[in-house]
Parts: structure tokens; sequence; C-alpha cells
């Protein structure tokens, strides 16, 4: 059974603060299961001469797979990746995770959560941009902070051309920009935390 720890800022948030959050990570648990399940399906193919053809097969029959996490450059090493990082959100979000619940400064400012990685990487920092939203879309917000838990950070080297100037988080900019990402740059995109935040979106 998963155990949520919260702690607050410099004020106690409300019940409904707090209700909130606990939805959407139990959504979250629910979207990371169902992208397992696809991830399975692609695994799951015969064995015998040709098993990794019939994955790759497998993988671009997957048009939400393929819309966000591209369907090139797809060698065993790149599967294996994948299916692990899929399996690894999953399981984090199962065990301990802390929700820090912060006022609107610092990182909090025009951010719907961050994280902070290292020492902390079970903890995510909730902002008040992230509440009064779908369930659905908070939930997906809080697995693309499990994947920057991961180690997975965002990828300016090959992906700031790519990011228009006026971009906001969650916002029809950073879809394309994943979007973009998993065309022109398709392992860029299997460690991107934006690209399985919209993968997860897919199986809402």
């Amino acid at each position: 059974m998963t155990r949520i720890k919260f702690i607050y800022d410099t004020e106690r948030f409300s019940n409904n603060h707090v209700a909130e959050v606990q939805a959407a990570h139990g959504r979250a648990q629910e979207l990371s299961t169902n992208m397992r399940a696809q991830m399975e399906d692609i695994w799951d193919q015969r064995r015998g001469l040709g098993l990794w053809k019939r994955r790759r097969k497998a993988w671009k029959e997957s048009s939400d797979f393929t819309r966000w996490l591209g369907d090139e450059k797809l060698t065993k090493r790149q599967i294996r990746l994948t299916r692990k990082r899929i399996f690894e959100i999953e399981k984090r979000l199962g065990k301990r995770v802390t929700y820090a619940l912060k006022t609107n400064r610092g990182h909090c400012k025009g951010h719907w959560a961050w994280h902070a990685g290292g020492l902390q990487a079970r903890r995510v920092r909730i902002c008040p941009n992230f509440y009064g939203h779908s369930t659905d879309i908070q939930a997906t917000v809080l697995i693309h902070e499990i994947v920057h838990g991961l180690g997975q950070l965002h990828l300016p080297f090959t992906t700031w051309h790519l990011i228009p100037a006026n971009a906001h988080p969650r916002g029809a900019d950073t879809r394309d920009k994943a979007l973009a990402l998993a065309r022109h740059h398709p392992r860029d995109a299997r460690r991107s935390p934006e690209n399985y935040e919209h993968l997860s979106r897919a199986f809402a």
C-alpha cells in the first residue's frame, strides 16, 4: 500500500488541498498501470526467431507510443530502457511518496509542481497552480514529476529550438514540443518527463 506523507510550507493547507493531491496520486497510479499494461502488450510477443522484429512492430502499431515516444531508433536497448522506466514510474507511485504543499514563491512561481531530485527523490513540491484542475490532468503532472525523481531531466541541448519563447507549463506549446521531440529526437523523448506526462494522459 502506498504511504503518502504531507508536509507544509509556512501555513497549513486546507483538507481540500490534501484531498485533491490524494485523488491525483490515486489516479496517477491507475494511469501508470494502464501505461505499463500497454508496454507489456508490446513486450509480450511470441518467443523465437524474429522476437525483436515483432516487438518493434507492436510498438509501431501503438498510436500512443509512436506519437509520444517516437517510432525510430527502436533498438533493443531503447525498448528495454523504456520498459524499465515505465515499470519504475508505477513502482515509485506505489511506494512512499512525500508531497510538500508550497506557497507561490521560489520555484513555484509559474509552475504547478517541481522536483528537486537528489536526496529528496521521493519528495514532490505541489504549487498553488496545481489546484482546481481535473484529476486526470493533476495525475499526469505527478507522473511528470515522478519521472524527474527517476533522474530524468528536461533536455535543452536538443529541444531549445523547439520551445517557443512564451511556452507555459501544461500548455499547447509544451505539448507541441513533446510531439516534435518524439518525431525528431525519439531517444530523448523516451527520457523526457513531458513525453511521459502526455503518454500517460492518453490512457485516461
